[in-house]
């Protein structure tokens, strides 16, 4: 039992634990380890990319598995309940956020601030060249 255990979340152990030695790495040597940030946020990026993918498959692959019985009916109801259930809480937390911290802004005349130039390091261009950050980015213009 114990060993059925290990070897089902053994992949989730790993990335666990190299986030846990990432951090310490991070924490003891500071600024020398950054020459190796790019790796770290193209796992990352390659990660978030992945991750709408594969719940969509894993969803439509247990669906799809199901017999055709009551399951189907009971499972679609409550995905939906779920869903619209997230939604409205997403909503009325909005509202609340933007009640307490107002956003509006007084109108009137300011001075713009200049856009300048931000210089990239090599390590972050090449993380733009070959990943996104979330995955409705990989079909945008801008990353072709």
């Amino acid at each position: 039992m114990k060993n059925n255990i290990l070897k089902n979340y053994a992949g989730l152990l790993w990335l666990l634990a190299g986030i846990t030695v990432g951090s310490i790495v991070g924490l003891v040597f500071g600024k020398s380890v950054e020459s190796i940030k790019p790796l770290g946020d193209i796992f990352l990026n390659l990660l978030f990319t992945a991750v709408i993918p594969l719940v969509f498959f894993a969803v439509s692959s247990a669906i799809a598995n199901i017999d055709r019985s009551k399951k189907l009916g009971k499972l679609l109801t409550v995905m939906v309940l779920v869903f619209l259930s997230t939604v409205l809480i997403s909503a009325m937390l909005t509202l609340v956020a933007t009640w307490v911290f107002p956003i509006h802004q007084q109108l009137g005349t300011s001075v713009l601030p200049t856009e300048t130039e931000k210089i990239q390091s090599v390590g972050e261009q090449m993380t733009q060249l070959l990943t996104v950050g979330e995955f409705y980015e990989i079909g945008s213009r801008k990353n072709m």
